[in-house]
Formats: structure tokens, sequence, C-alpha cells
């Protein structure tokens, strides 16, 4: 029986590297997981893992992945991993491409962790914000 065993967990940005390293262990672990991305993966959804295409910009998008928490079950872990760079020379840079960076990276972190606080205290209290 794993440490997450009975848990629910939302990772953000799982499709790739940090992300889905994240949901492979958690998985490993026993935690159910719904796993959102911009662009969700080509698979299946299974026991473990429930996938959402979301951007974690847009609340309305987070908190409906919020609600896919399966059934009656508490979400007590959420990772807001989700992030994007864009690598070029600054001269070559525009307001709009660092704004798009800073509205992922910052603003997508706190719209993930507060729809998923705001479960945590629907559901009783208590949970871990990462």
């Amino acid at each position: 029986m794993g440490v997450l065993e009975g848990k629910t967990a939302m990772v953000t940005g799982a499709a790739k590297g940090i992300g889905k390293a994240t949901l492979e262990r958690f998985v490993a672990e026993g935690a159910q997981v719904v796993a959102v991305d911009r662009v969700a993966p080509a698979r299946a959804t299974n026991d473990n893992v429930r996938w959402v295409e979301a951007d974690v910009t847009d609340i309305e998008a987070m908190a409906g992945a919020v609600l896919l928490v399966a059934g009656p079950r508490r979400l007590d872990v959420c990772v807001a991993n989700a992030g994007i760079t864009r690598v070029q020379d600054f001269l070559d840079g525009s307001p709009e491409s660092w704004l798009e960076v800073l509205n992922v990276n910052l603003v997508g972190v706190m719209v993930t962790l507060h729809v998923a606080a705001k479960r945590m205290v629907a559901d009783g209290g208590g949970g871990r914000l990462l």
C-alpha cells in the first residue's frame, strides 16, 4: 500500500516533464489523479487517472477540472505544475510573449491553487497545495 492510497490529487502540466513524473509517482503510491494539461495526450483514462484538457489561466475551466474529482471523493493534493518558457533573444521578444509566460506561470498557479483550495474547504478542510 502506497503513502497516497485512498487520496485524490490534481496535477497540472501532467502531460510531460515534471508533471508527468509527478503523475506517475502519485499513481504508483496509490492516488487517484485528475491530470490536467492544455493539450491532454491521446491516452485512455484508466481507473487511477482521469485526463482533463484545460487552460490553467481559465478559472471556469479549472473549476470544471476540480469538479471532475471522482464522485464524492475529496481533493487531497493539488500540484500546480503547469508552466511555459519562451527561449528567444531579448530584442526579438514582445510584450505579448512575455505576458503569455507570466499569465501561465503566475496567474495559472494562482487560479489552480484558488479553485483547489475552495474545493478543499468545501470538502471539510485540509489538503496540500504544491
